[in-house]
């Protein structure tokens, strides 16, 4: 049974201490249970978000390679992209332009020109090199978890480029994803959940402290408006609520970056009758039924014998009182 309701509405741009993504906020007045057998659950009602994150971010913006020339094994090479959201064909021209910028930096005299290609139909990248015909290259996609190779659909080894005048290809195995970021989290980290709660979102099996999963159905740049029409709610173990921390993240790493933009969120918290005290006071009302049902035969049975004792006792004659009239033999 629901004790009380408590509403909080909550905006990053008036936090106390902390980042747009990540900040905390004292109460004035402490939310406390009233008894020690009730519980809270906690509610974010409702959320605005700006899609000002990018899905190639400092997180996940790596690609990484090696480079064979002329049967020479140049050392493995970790490029970085320019961050930001990309379609696959954008994505496509990015890396080449970073790709030929890092070779030529370490191979004098020699700037590769590429030709990466996306089919629509099958949704997967072609990658080659243009013929120099002055040399021959080889150049290997390592494959990284989570970043650029992965975008592109690489997920082994791939090999491209030119023996003399021959050129080889290779392409994806898997289908692109230029949007790898498709919800985010809502976390507390002093809205503590019980060992109950578990997620395995980015770590296996982990204890959650996840109060509102935020599908992104929006494209970049626009408002992400939630309405939590299924009042998905939280219990917590909170018996005393003095501060409330929030963090964002995504559902590959524990962090998200606005960009400076703030978001803002509606959480309601709610107090519950313990299952305990409920069970408590049903077996006193039963108790209580029960015992005036027992009232009620012990009060007839008074009630009885009393009349009785005023009605039905004959009484006996007193020749001395005329307000007694002697009985017959008949009446007797």
């Amino acid at each position: 049974m629901e004790i009380n309701r408590y509403h909080i509405y909550l905006s990053s741009s008036k936090r106390q201490t902390g980042t747009i993504e990540d900040y905390s906020i004292a109460l004035k007045r402490p939310i406390i249970l009233k008894n020690p057998h009730h519980y809270f659950k906690v509610i974010i009602k409702e959320c605005t978000l700006p899609y000002t994150f990018q899905q190639v971010n400092n997180n996940y913006n790596k690609f990484k390679y090696t480079l064979t020339r002329n049967g020479f094994l140049h050392p493995e090479r970790t490029l970085s992209l320019t961050n930001g959201n990309y379609t696959i064909l954008t994505l496509l021209k990015e890396l080449s332009s970073k790709l030929s910028q890092d070779i030529s930096s370490y191979v004098v005299g020699y700037n590769p020109d590429f030709n990466f290609t996306y089919d629509r139909n099958s949704m997967f990248c072609t990658f080659g090199l243009k013929n120099d015909n002055a040399s021959s290259n080889s150049i290997t996609i390592i494959p990284l978890q989570n970043q650029i190779s992965t975008m592109v659909g690489i997920v082994n080894e791939c090999s491209f480029g030119n023996n003399g005048a021959n050129n080889f290809t290779c392409s994806s195995t898997q289908p692109v994803n230029v949007s790898p970021i498709t919800s985010i989290f809502i976390r507390s980290e002093t809205l503590k959940q019980s060992n109950l709660s578990t997620e395995n979102i980015i770590n296996r099996d982990d204890t959650s402290d996840i109060l509102l999963q935020i599908p992104i159905l929006q494209q970049p740049t626009s408002w992400i408006q939630y309405q939590n029409e299924l009042n998905i709610e939280n219990q917590i173990v909170n018996g005393i609520i003095n501060d409330i921390q929030l963090y964002l993240s995504d559902n590959r790493s524990y962090s998200l970056d606005l960009r400076g933009i703030d978001w803002s969120c509606m959480l309601t918290i709610i107090e519950y009758e313990g299952i305990e005290e409920m069970h408590f006071k049903e077996n006193r009302n039963v108790f209580k039924n029960n015992l005036q049902g027992i009232n009620d035969i012990l009060n007839e049975g008074i009630n009885m014998n009393n009349f009785n004792m005023n009605q039905g006792i004959p009484v006996v004659n007193d020749v001395n009182n005329p307000s007694h009239p002697p009985h017959t033999q008949k009446e007797k």
